[in-house]
């Protein structure tokens, strides 16, 4: 089952544990309660509450928490994954064999040839959208080497660069494991981009 919320919902929570920084931790969940907490407020409101309704509110509150875990077991595992270099096809400018890769600091990607070349190289603040191919077909060019069948595996990426826009065309094993490079890599530029945001807000 894929998360039926946002990763941007929970970005900050669970980066905030990936980190390990207890400064940084407490204020990332503080504003997952805040999110959460009208919830439960409003829940409580209700008085008398008939149990159909105490039932449904708690099952809402059980669905939030149990997407959350999703999110972050799903982080978690694609930065193991990732740290070590995930075996891929880049599409762009021309198909190959490549590696993606995520330094220990989760802070910037790159894609590798086989040649062992640099092929693309960024920040993942630097990031402005991620998207699976399947999903926006309209958005891919006719030339980006896409076969019949493998919309669904291929992972879009934009980052912005000194000479513009980079588009960044990656084939993955499966369509399940584009949904998730595709939601993780989300998680991790959002709490990249809010984190630099704090910096620069001391």
């Amino acid at each position: 089952k894929q998360c039926s919320f946002s990763p941007s919902h929970y970005a900050g929570f669970i980066m905030g544990a990936a980190v390990g920084s207890d400064c940084c931790q407490a204020n990332e969940t503080e504003k997952v309660v805040t999110l959460e907490h009208p919830a439960r407020s409003s829940t409580s409101a209700r008085v008398p509450a008939l149990p159909d309704q105490l039932e449904e509110a708690q099952s809402e509150l059980d669905d939030h928490a149990d997407d959350k875990q999703r999110l972050w077991d799903l982080t978690f595992a694609f930065v193991r994954r990732a740290v070590a270099g995930i075996h891929i096809t880049l599409l762009r400018p021309v198909r190959r064999p490549a590696v993606f890769s995520l330094d220990a600091a989760l802070k910037r990607i790159e894609v590798v040839g086989d040649s062992k070349d640099q092929c693309l190289a960024g920040g993942l603040s630097d990031v402005k959208d991620i998207w699976l191919a399947g999903e926006r077909p309209d958005a891919v060019s006719a030339g980006s080497a896409i076969q019949a069948g493998e919309a669904d595996r291929v992972v879009h990426i934009e980052v912005f660069a000194a000479g513009g826009v980079e588009r960044w065309l990656m084939m993955v094993g499966s369509s399940e494991d584009a949904a998730e490079f595709v939601q993780a890599l989300t998680v991790l530029r959002i709490y990249n981009i809010e984190n630099e945001q704090a910096v620069g807000q001391k």
